[in-house]
């Protein structure tokens, strides 16, 4: 996520805070007055609703065109790949408390998908090489001691 990931989401949380207030706000004079509100304040409401979808859909892709999703599943998280057409990928690490983003860049070369970061995460979980199967459905990233893939468990299921 990075150090200063609260200058994306502090900005973030008083928007929503400031948005739900003008709204109620909006409904309260509305039902005392019993007339529509000034226009100022559905702009403002509305400028401040659109800066935060156009920020939460920035930061997490909703403007890229998504080539590829995946998903990792265990007893107790959930982790989410999306690869992009402009060669960027965003990962989502949830757990029940939490969740983490982690981004970088990738390539694929065949059925090999390459991070160009590393670590991919915050630890060596996810290899920098993974290898898809587009057959299977399957992108295996996790490698064992003798440098070959584990095939039983740990793979993202494509499109699930």
């Amino acid at each position: 996520m990075g150090a200063y990931s609260f200058l994306i989401y502090l900005p973030l949380t008083f928007l929503s805070i400031g948005s739900l207030a003008l709204f109620i706000m909006l409904i309260v004079i509305g039902i005392k007055e019993a007339k529509v509100p000034d226009a100022k304040l559905f702009s403002i409401l509305f400028i401040a609703g659109g800066m935060f979808l156009g920020v939460y859909d920035f930061r997490n892709g909703l403007f890229w065109n998504k080539t590829l999703e995946a998903a990792f599943i265990d007893e107790r998280s959930r982790i989410n790949l999306m690869l992009f057409e402009n060669g960027n990928y965003i990962i989502f690490a949830n757990w029940f408390f939490g969740e983490e983003r982690f981004e970088g860049k990738y390539e694929i070369k065949e059925d090999t998908l390459v991070f160009k970061k590393s670590p991919v995460t915050d630890n060596d979980f996810i290899s920098t090489e993974s290898i898809i199967d587009y057959n299977a459905g399957k992108i295996y990233f996790k490698k064992g001691k003798d440098e070959k893939y584990d095939t039983t468990c740990y793979y993202f299921q494509i499109d699930f």
